[in-house]
This record gives structure tokens, C-alpha cells and sequence, in this order.
């Protein structure tokens, strides 16, 4: 919030003056021009120097200007969580080839889980093997729920049928 407030504050060319009061010397009564003068020309300094350094020399928001710089770094991490994703499947399926007896089950459902999410490898088995079990997992889980849904409302269903076939 307070980050949404401070990017309208700098679109307005306010800078950090706008939630401040500005200092007075003379009261409003003795000089209402002076002070609204002394204002507009405090702000119109502000929308000045934002136009002084857009390279075209109109006045652009200023949190725009790091769009270039957040799409830059949005797919610099990706292409590293996806290295990492593909180092951390390899480790794990290195290590259950060789030792499996210490590949403990929290490892191997990690193992199905990224299987799903590596760049596919069909000529490797264990992927071929860790994705078809993460498939046949997932077929059991929900199967299960719309068994045991049913069987929850079979009872309901029994009776409605006995009663309209009476």
C-alpha cells in the first residue's frame, strides 16, 4: 500500500513534498496569491525535473522505467529455478539408482513431483517411471474421493430409487 502511494506520489511530480504541509511564513489572509504562487511553482520545479530526465523530455511515469529491469530479472530467476528444478532431479535420481536404500520416501515423492516438471526425457527410465507412478498416484487419489463420495450418497440414492418405484 504504502509502495502504491509513494509511485502516485512520484507520477504526480510531487516528489516527497506532497504528504508534507508546506511551511508558511505569511497567513492565507494576508497573501492568498503569494502562497498559492509560491505552491504551483514549488510543483511545476518537481514536473520540470521529471521531464528533465525522460530522454524525449516528456514527463513518464516513474515506476515504468524499471519494467525493462523487472521482465530482465523475472526470466533470469525462472531460467535459474528451471536449473535448478533439473540439477535437484538428477542429484535425487542419481542418488536412488545407486543407493536406494537411502532415497527415503520424502525424497521419491519429491522425485515424482519434479518429473512433472523437468524437460521430458523419454529415453531415461527412471523419469519415465517416477511420471507414470506420480499418473497412477494421482488416478488412486481421486478415484478413491469419487468412491468414497458415492458411496457416501448411495444410501440417498437407494432410498429416492425405492421410493419412485413404489
Amino acid at each position: 500500500m504504502a509502495a502504491a502511494l509513494r509511485c502516485a506520489v512520484r507520477r504526480l511530480g510531487l516528489g516527497g513534498r506532497a504528504l508534507q504541509r508546506p511551511a508558511v511564513s505569511q497567513r492565507v489572509e494576508d497573501n492568498p496569491s503569494g502562497q498559492i504562487a509560491s505552491l504551483l511553482a514549488g510543483r511545476s520545479r518537481s514536473i520540470s525535473s521529471a521531464a528533465a530526465h525522460s530522454p524525449n523530455g516528456n514527463p513518464k511515469h516513474p515506476c515504468a522505467s524499471n519494467q525493462k529491469q523487472t521482465e530482465y530479472l523475472v526470466s533470469t530467476h525462472l531460467k535459474q529455478i528451471q536449473k535448478k528444478k533439473e540439477e535437484l532431479f538428477n542429484l535425487i535420481a542419481e542418488l536412488d539408482s545407486k543407493l536406494p536404500s537411502h532415497c527415503n520416501r520424502d525424497n521419491r515423492e519429491l522425485l515424482m513431483d519434479l518429473s512433472a516438471h523437468v524437460q521430458p526425457k523419454p529415453n531415461d527410465p527412471q523419469w519415465r517411471w517416477y511420471g507414470g507412478a506420480k499418473r497412477c498416484k494421482n488416478y488412486v487419489i481421486y478415484g478413491g474421493m469419487l468412491f468414497l463420495g458415492y458411496l457416501s450418497v448411495s444410501d440417498e440414492i437407494s432410498a429416492l430409487y425405492a421410493v419412485l418405484m413404489e
